[in-house]
């Protein structure tokens, strides 16, 4: 019994996602993994001149390196330190939506 525990286990340790760390990563994926707008909205923030890295005004596709400082209409704008990712299970006949 405590070997069929010990397989399950392990086999849910393999099912684990690591990802790498990247040294840069885009401007708009950077504000709406923020919280502060979806992607789409910080695209139209950039578009509208009212985004800024470094002080600089920023364009479209420009990258976010760890030690910049990216503001949006004088808000600085910071990263959330980690992901969590939630696995449910969801029986057959259940519709989930997004209200």
């Amino acid at each position: 019994m405590i070997k069929a525990t010990q397989r399950i286990t392990n086999k849910h340790k393999d099912n684990l996602i690591n990802h790498e760390e990247k040294e840069s990563i885009r401007l708009n994926k950077f504000i709406g993994d923020s919280g502060f707008c979806s992607r789409r909205e910080a695209d139209r923030l950039i578009d509208a001149g009212k985004v800024t890295i470094n002080g600089e005004l920023a364009t479209k596709g420009m990258q976010v390196f760890p030690n910049q400082i990216v503001k949006v209409e004088n808000t600085i704008i910071k990263p959330k330190s980690t992901r969590v990712y939630i696995a449910l299970h969801k029986p057959t006949g259940i519709t989930t939506t997004k209200n």
